[in-house]
């Protein structure tokens, strides 16, 4: 290994690994029968709760992320999704905005067509299909109320099928629009 390390960044410099030859890793693992988990636990000493890493043994490399709240997702610094403490999924924002009195296990939320989009696909040899609830607002911040107006369209439903090569076409949409003073 290296004989002059750096941290990662000022919070991590108890434990430092690293090699010149670019590889490197720290390995857990059990050593008998009786092993059960390979874990890496955070926290301090006292904490109740710590957060952990936690790799089952034996179950095919499941691998756990456990803590006593909520588990956020990293991009380039920015937060992407997390689960909260309710178990739900949110993507784009740090909350859910309920739609129609319901909080999904499934939120997205953005500011853009693409960061508010979903594609949803249903493989299964009957007559049913996914279900979608869409929400509309004026405001340009996440979770804003701001009033819609005549005109606004509120959602879009596309109906796509495979057609042996993509999913790439459209067969039929629905959009549902503002008819008239909201309110």
């Amino acid at each position: 290994g290296a004989t002059s390390v750096s941290p990662a960044n000022s919070y991590s410099d108890n434990l430092v690994v690293s090699e010149a030859s670019g590889d490197c890793g720290i390995s857990i693992h059990g050593n008998n029968s009786n092993s059960n988990y390979a874990s890496l636990y955070f926290g301090d000493a006292g904490a109740a709760s710590r957060a952990y890493l936690e790799s089952q043994l034996g179950s095919g490399g499941q691998l756990t992320i456990g803590n006593g709240g909520i588990t956020r997702f990293l991009n380039d610094g920015s937060e992407r999704a997390r689960i909260d403490t309710s178990g739900r999924l949110i993507i784009g924002a740090t909350s859910v905005d309920p739609l129609w009195g319901i909080s999904a296990a499934l939120a997205v939320e953005g500011n853009t067509g693409n960061t508010s989009a979903i594609n949803l696909i249903r493989n299964s040899n009957d007559v049913s299909a996914p279900y979608i609830t869409f929400g509309k607002s004026r405001g340009t911040s996440l979770g804003s109320d701001t009033i819609v107006q005549n005109g606004d369209a509120l959602g879009t439903i596309a109906f796509v099928a495979a057609d042996g090569t993509d999913k790439g076409h459209s067969a039929a949409y629905i959009q549902a629009q503002i008819d008239g003073t909201p309110g």
